[in-house]
């Protein structure tokens, strides 16, 4: 799984009144656009919960695609 920061328990996201997110683990100030990027920070504690879309924005995994090829080891039977 990819890590954002929108998706960590530590961040902070932008409100009605603050148009900056923030992260609680660092202490500091981030921008919504890093904070919509995927990132590798060594605080990252997963939230399902989006910190931009509080009301109904929940972590939906993507699911696989099957393309219909088969790999190289694979015999059609």
């Amino acid at each position: 799984m990819k890590q954002y920061c929108r998706y960590c328990t530590y961040c902070i996201g932008e409100t009605d009144f603050v148009n900056v997110s923030y992260c609680s683990a660092k202490e500091k100030e981030i921008s919504s656009n890093s904070a919509k990027t995927v990132n590798h920070c060594k605080e990252f504690v997963f939230n399902e919960i989006d910190a931009f879309n509080i009301e109904n924005g929940r972590y939906k995994p993507r699911e696989k695609k099957d393309n219909g090829q088969l790999s190289l080891f694979e015999v059609e039977k």
